[in-house]
C-alpha cells in the first residue's frame, strides 16, 4: 500500500474534527433537552399535593471545569411511602375510625366518589351489619351522608344516665 500524501491525511484530519464537532453539538443538545425535562419532572413532584415523599434535589448547577460536559448529577433518591393500612370497625371509637379513614384517602388520594365503594371492605361484625341494611335500603347517597349516620349510629351519646355510673362507683 503506497504512502498517503500530506494533503490527504490532512483532509481526513479536518473531516474527523468536523464529525466530533457535529458530535459534541447533537450530545449538547440532547442534554440540554434531558435537563430541561428532568427539571420539569422535579416541578412537577415539588407540586404534588402528598406531603409524605422527599422533596427532589435541586437542577445541577453548571460545571466550571467543562461548560460542554459538566458533572453527572446523581439520581434523587425516593424512599419507597409506606403501606398503610386502615383498620376494620366493628362499632367502639367511631370517630377515631372516621379520623383514620379520612386521612387514609387523603394519603391515597382516593376521589370522593369511591369512597363508599371501599368502605365496605374495612368493616366488619356489627358495624358491617349496619352497612349492608343501609346500603340495601339505598340509605347510603353520599360520603357525608354516610358518615353522619355512622356517627349517629356508633358515637356514645350525651344522654347517659350519670346516675347509674355514680352509682357503679360505689
Amino acid at each position: 500500500m503506497p504512502p498517503k500524501s500530506t494533503q490527504a491525511l490532512e483532509e481526513a484530519i479536518i473531516s474527523i474534527f468536523e464529525h466530533l464537532a457535529e458530535l459534541t453539538t447533537s450530545m449538547d443538545q440532547r442534554h440540554s433537552s434531558l435537563a430541561y425535562v428532568v427539571a420539569d419532572l422535579q416541578q412537577q413532584l415539588n407540586h404534588r399535593p402528598s406531603s409524605s415523599t422527599p422533596s427532589p434535589l435541586p437542577p445541577p448547577l453548571p460545571s466550571s471545569s467543562s461548560p460542554s460536559f459538566p458533572a453527572p448529577v446523581p439520581p434523587p433518591i425516593l424512599l419507597k411511602p409506606p403501606k398503610l393500612q386502615l383498620l376494620t370497625f366493628d362499632g367502639p371509637n367511631v370517630l377515631d375510625w372516621i379520623f383514620q379513614a379520612e386521612q387514609f384517602f387523603t394519603y391515597y388520594q382516593v376521589p370522593p366518589g369511591h369512597h363508599l365503594d371501599m368502605i365496605s371492605f374495612y368493616m366488619h361484625g356489627e358495624a358491617l351489619n349496619w352497612f349492608k341494611w343501609m346500603f340495601t335500603n339505598h340509605q347510603l347517597s353520599s360520603w357525608d351522608s354516610f358518615l353522619r349516620s355512622l356517627e349517629l349510629r356508633f358515637s356514645p351519646s350525651s344522654f347517659g344516665n350519670h346516675q347509674a355510673i355514680l352509682f357503679k362507683l360505689d
